[in-house]
């Protein structure tokens, strides 16, 4: 079994890691949360998911991510307003 083991610690990193691979488990780590994520990000399984659900990985920004939402928004609320639904 595969486990990916986050932790800024260099040190318990390592013994974590040891530790788990004498249990048996395939270990991976990530020093902290975005190099978590990219990890994940980058197995082809999750690819496979997030395709199969319509989703499309793209790399960009946070500036760029920031504007996206913002239009993202932008466009839905225009569309709830304009069909007129309201909140139960």
């Amino acid at each position: 079994m595969r486990i990916l083991v986050v932790e800024d610690d260099p040190a318990v990193l390592q013994a974590l890691s040891i530790v788990l691979e004498q249990e048996g488990y395939h270990v991976e780590t990530a020093a902290n949360g975005r190099e978590a994520l990219a990890s994940v990000l980058a197995l082809p399984d999750t690819r496979k998911r997030l395709a199969d659900l319509g989703m499309q990985l793209t790399a960009m920004s946070a500036d760029e991510f920031a504007q996206f939402i913002r239009s993202e928004r932008a466009k839905w609320s225009k569309l709830i307003s304009d069909v007129g639904i309201k909140p139960q």
